[in-house]
């Protein structure tokens, strides 16, 4: 093998290592959602201390409204079921118990 040979393969070895790593990423953001600002049709979902999960759907837009402190995540991505912890996505500080979060990625029905 010659230089230049070795050279190339590494290359694509690293190329596609840093597309795994880009993939790893963007599929995360997309189970958990993003931030965004409220809507007027954002769901709203008061949380209290006695709340242990909650449930959305792909494509809604969550308002979570926290001991009078709020904040909204749009849950769109994958069409897998998901679920992890919200304080994964809260703001620090907003919660003082554990919330399961599950996500029904079952395309909406349009009919």
């Amino acid at each position: 093998m010659n230089v230049k040979s070795f050279f190339n393969n590494m290359f694509i070895v690293l190329l596609s290592a840093m597309n795994i790593f880009y993939f790893g990423i963007s599929h995360a953001q997309d189970r958990d959602g993003e931030a965004t600002q409220p809507t007027g049709n954002a769901r709203k979902i008061k949380v209290n201390a006695s709340t242990t999960y909650v449930d959305v759907k792909t494509g809604e837009t969550i308002t979570f409204i926290i001991d009078g402190k709020s904040f909204t995540r749009k849950f769109d991505g994958t069409t897998i079921k998901s679920k992890f912890e919200l304080s994964k996505i809260a703001p620090e500080g907003i919660l003082n118990h554990e919330i399961t979060i599950y996500i029904d990625r079952t395309p909406p029905d349009n009919s």
